[in-house]
């Protein structure tokens, strides 16, 4: 692939299974937000292959990509024909989802953290602005200033989650 090239589509079949050999791929929401970005050596689209559901999410190349492709037939057969092999491939796979789910998990309670933090931070905020305006405070100008040094001191940062589990 070259960058920039699908791998996938949204709504595509999932009808193979795809291990991302050199370069890099992005998942993408629909509105082309990255959702998690996939390096070398890593499996997509294993879930797709054994549930047999759409493609929840697109996946293009954000740099020059060489994946192997392993269709479902292909897959299936694997799965087929050595129950040793069956047996590795699968726990490979319940491992390896499992462990995205974790950090997901992780990931998710971290943001409800933040969420109850700044809710709490707003009330306060809220609180004090009302008490300080039953005072005859100016609060707009006392605001306008607040806002001033905190971009001073606080540049916007862009912060990219490059992990490459979902």
């Amino acid at each position: 692939l070259i960058t920039g090239e699908a791998l996938f589509h949204r709504g595509d079949a999932s009808d193979a299974m795809y291990i991302l050999v050199r370069g890099a791929i992005s998942l993408l929401r629909q509105d082309g937000i990255e959702m998690a970005r996939f390096e070398p050596v890593s499996p997509l689209g294993e879930l797709g292959i054994i549930a047999d559901f759409p493609r929840r999410v697109s996946a293009h190349a954000t740099a020059d990509s060489m994946v192997l492709v392993l269709p479902r037939r292909s897959f299936d057969m694997l799965l087929s024909d050595d129950l040793k092999m069956s047996v590795t491939v699968l726990r490979n796979l319940v491992l390896l989802i499992s462990v995205r789910i974790d950090e997901d998990n992780v990931r998710a309670f971290e943001h409800e953290e933040t969420c109850s933090r700044l809710s709490r931070l707003e009330r306060e905020r809220e609180l004090t602005q009302q008490a300080l305006q039953a005072r005859g405070v100016d609060t707009a100008s006392i605001r306008t200033g607040i806002e001033a040094q905190l971009r001073e001191a606080n540049p916007t940062v862009l912060i990219v989650d490059d992990e490459s589990e979902i």
